[in-house]
C-alpha cells in the first residue's frame, strides 16, 4: 500500500511504475495532469486519482485486471475509456465533478460494477447498458445535463432507472 496524497506532485515518480506487487495506490490531492502508462501495476486493486488535473486516464488501464475501486473525481476528464468498463473486478467507480459528456461508453462489459458516481458532470444521456449490470446497487448522476424525465429517474436511484 502506498499513499502519496497531498504532495503537490506534478509528475509520477518513475520508480513507482516498477512496483508490480503494489495493491493500493493513492495519488489524491496532487497536481497530476498527465500519467505515464500504468499497465505494469497489474496487482493494483485500489487506485485513487481524485483531486488532480487529469484530462485523460493513463494508457494501460485495461491491464489492471484486479482493479476493484477507481476514484477519479475532481479532475478535468471529458470522457472515460471503453477499456475501463472491461475490467472484470471493478466494483466501484467514482468519476464525479469532472467534465464528462455528453455520454458514457457502454458499461455492459463491467459485470462486477456495483457503484458508479458520475454526479456533477455534463452527461446528456445514460447508456442503456446500465440496466444490464447485474450487481449495480448505486448509480449517482445528479447535477448533469440530463433531460427532465431522465434526470428525475436518475435522482431516484437504480430502481428508478
Amino acid at each position: 500500500r502506498l499513499g502519496l496524497q497531498h504532495n503537490k506532485l506534478a509528475l509520477l515518480p518513475p520508480a513507482l511504475l516498477a512496483l508490480g506487487s503494489l495493491t493500493d495506490l493513492s495519488l489524491t490531492h496532487n497536481r497530476l495532469g498527465l500519467l505515464p502508462p500504468i499497465g505494469g501495476l497489474a496487482s493494483l486493486t485500489t487506485l485513487g486519482l481524485s483531486h488532480n488535473q487529469l484530462a485523460a486516464l493513463p494508457a494501460g488501464l485495461e491491464q489492471l485486471r484486479r482493479l476493484t475501486s477507481l476514484s477519479v473525481a475532481h479532475n478535468k476528464l471529458t470522457s472515460l475509456p471503453r477499456a475501463l468498463f472491461s475490467l472484470p473486478q471493478l466494483t466501484l467507480l467514482c468519476a464525479s465533478h469532472n467534465l464528462l459528456g455528453p455520454r458514457l461508453p457502454p458499461v455492459a462489459a463491467a459485470p462486477s460494477l456495483a457503484h458508479i458516481d458520475a454526479r456533477h458532470n455534463r452527461l446528456e444521456t445514460l447508456p442503456r447498458s446500465l440496466l444490464a449490470l447485474p450487481r449495480l446497487a448505486t448509480a449517482r448522476f445528479d447535477d448533469n445535463l440530463l433531460p427532465p424525465p431522465l434526470a428525475a429517474a436518475a435522482a431516484g436511484g437504480v430502481a428508478s432507472l
